[in-house]
């Protein structure tokens, strides 16, 4: 309010002075805005690695090696069949029904490819579970709970047979192979419990039992410990680990706070696959290989290649500052005032902002969505990678 007072009294002393016959004051000129500078934008790209959380010449240990052409079946652990050969569908990105067990096989079917590739005979499951089952039917036919759930799951005419024949088996008039075969003409409601179960290499000394007996054999066994397709991981890396993004931070140190500051850190939600497995001789019982591999999509094994990108720009800081002293300059009293002298502006003062880092190829989510596609891809990387580290001789 006083500023504006003064500038009013100012004026009417002036008019009054001009209607007196004295002449104006005198005005400097109009102050221009200076140019402000602009500055383009400097962008440096490079390639992202993320480092697998597993180390495969750590994880794996084998005692000796192993001769080339030796048998081998695959054993899965009662844990991780339930937990694949479930029922469930599950809807994949191309619209198709994805079954649980399917992709389980396909999986499965990658390990029997890499021993193979590595020198084994890999004999079928099919046929060590077709003798398992012999195996337990043949165990179960003289047990008394087995006898206990034919008798009291069939019809009551029935039952009277079952106790003649348990009569004759323990008088010795049948043998123990006859008395056997014949319970199993009754066991028609008892087989239910196994109706849609394909995979029984489960108990590991059954297993080594079933691989050691009879005409189909195996010289060794790869027991399945862990398979899993659908971790989620959180993946992080260092920018400071790329030569590019150094010699980008280094050509202007007033970045480098900047990029200290949490620009250098780089983090991604992943799938990821785990495989943990190892290989018993069937004969003595020994472990002679073991090992653990884990890979995600943004490793060098992985699926995803990631470019992301770091941009600097050089702007003004005082830039308003300068503007308002310009305006300032210019009212008329100022003018008056700065008649006849020298104004200088201001001094430029200069920063330099840091943007980034951004994704410029590939993608990084903060959210796992289902893709079975990766999971296929990650299971088959991760079983071929793990696998391919067995010594067979040549």
């Amino acid at each position: 309010m006083k500023y504006t007072y003064t500038i009013s009294l100012l004026l009417g002393v002036t008019i009054l002075l001009t209607a007196c016959g004295t002449p104006p004051p005198k005005l400097a000129p109009i102050m221009k805005m200076p140019n402000f500078p602009t500055y383009e934008k400097k962008t440096t790209e490079f390639e992202v690695n993320f480092n697998s959380n597993s180390n495969l010449f750590h994880n794996v240990v084998q005692s000796k090696i192993i001769k080339r052409g030796s048998s081998v079946v695959i054993n899965v652990p009662e844990g991780i069949s339930k937990k694949n050969m479930q029922n469930d569908t599950i809807k994949n990105t191309d619209g198709q029904d994805f079954k649980t067990k399917n992709f389980f096989n396909e999986a499965e079917q990658q390990i029997e490819k890499e021993l193979m590739r590595r020198g084994f005979n890999v004999k079928s499951r099919s046929k060590f579970e077709a003798k398992l089952r012999s195996m337990r039917d043949n165990s179960d036919s003289i047990n008394k709970n087995y006898y206990s759930r034919i008798y009291n799951s069939v019809p009551p005419e029935y039952q009277a047979i079952l106790e003649n024949l348990k009569k004759q088996f323990e008088d010795g008039t049948v043998t123990a192979k006859d008395y056997a075969d014949q319970l199993k003409d009754f066991q028609t409601p008892i087989t239910k419990r196994r109706s849609g179960e394909t995979e029984e290499l489960t108990d590991i000394s059954e297993v080594i039992r079933a691989a050691e007996a009879g005409d189909v054999k195996a010289d060794y066994i790869l027991q399945i410990n862990i398979f899993e397709t659908d971790k989620n991981e959180s993946v992080m890396t260092d920018l400071r680990n790329s030569r590019k993004a150094r010699e980008f931070i280094s050509s202007n140190p007033s970045l480098l706070k900047q990029f200290e500051k949490g620009k250098n850190r780089f983090e991604c939600k992943s799938l990821a696959a785990k495989l943990n497995a190892k290989l018993i001789h069937v004969k003595t019982g020994d472990i002679v290989w073991i090992g653990e591999h884990s890979i995600n999509e943004y490793t060098k094994s992985g699926t995803n290649k990631l470019i992301v990108g770091l941009t600097s720009q050089k702007y003004i800081t005082n830039k308003s500052d300068i503007q308002n002293y310009v305006s300032k300059q210019n009212t008329h009293y100022n003018r008056i005032a700065r008649y006849n002298k020298k104004t200088k502006y201001p001094t430029f003062e200069f920063d330099t902002k840091l943007d980034g880092p951004i994704i410029l190829s590939g993608y990084c989510s903060q959210e796992i969505y289902p893709d079975n596609k990766k999971r296929a891809t990650l299971a088959r990387q991760v079983a071929k990678e793990l696998i391919s580290t067995i010594k067979v001789s040549e």
